[in-house]
């Protein structure tokens, strides 16, 4: 589908609705990192997924303008956003083996978890190359890995977290509708295409999360 492209000061941007949409996450994502940060209690799941809506709020915001400034920045401006996003995932991992009360398995996990968060961000830079773009779907990749851990995690605590079970598992519903959304290549409008739908559907995702960190905890 044809993008949006439009001049300003001089520069040819692209896809101003791709920084709107991207900047409607950050917010959201600003909004739920202090909502949890202002807690007086806290703990290290909740520590962890502050972490997640900060550093994602960052790439999403990155993203925005990797959007806009693409005819400058090319796909390489996509790189430092989508590395933000794999260590966001890592974060989500991370709050949910913090509850994990065997020592020596959670120092087990962390190592599978740190490396394959630097095997993502090192498969994007040598791919980069060859596949341009479709380094997007390294990022899918780690995001599947690190829904299915959510998702396993919860149903094991189901008794002890079934409200928190819920908002979880919608907010991986959603996510699942994006990936649909991008697969099927959704492009509704020139000025709402698949990714500008995506974008809405991650936001309605970060709620979700929020709420479940939010049930979890009671916080």
């Amino acid at each position: 589908m044809e993008k949006i492209e439009f001049e300003f000061l001089g520069m040819q941007l692209m896809e101003p609705m791709s920084l709107v949409t991207n900047d409607l996450i950050a917010i959201t994502c600003i909004i739920i990192f202090y909502k949890l940060v202002r807690k007086k209690e806290k703990d290290e799941f909740v520590h962890y997924w502050s972490l997640f809506f900060l550093t994602f709020a960052l790439s999403t915001f990155g993203g925005g303008f990797a959007h806009l400034f693409f005819n400058y920045t090319g796909v390489y401006g996509k790189i430092p956003v989508f590395s933000l996003a794999v260590i966001a995932n890592f974060f989500i991992d991370k709050a949910c083996f913090t509850l994990i009360e065997d020592q020596k398995k959670s120092a087990r996990i962390e190592i599978f978890l740190i490396a394959k968060a630097i095997l993502s961000i090192l498969l994007m830079i040598i791919l980069i190359e060859f596949i341009g773009k479709k380094i997007f779907l390294i990022v899918q990749f780690n995001t599947v890995i690190t829904a299915a851990g959510i998702l396993v995690w919860f149903c094991a605590k189901t008794k002890e977290v079934s409200t928190a079970w819920k908002h979880f598992t919608w907010g991986i519903v959603f996510l699942l509708i994006t990936a649909g959304v991008q697969i099927a290549k959704l492009n509704l409008h020139l000025w709402f295409n698949k990714d500008d739908f995506s974008h809405i559907l991650i936001t309605i995702t970060m709620i979700f999360f929020y709420l479940g960190v939010k049930s979890y905890r009671r916080i």
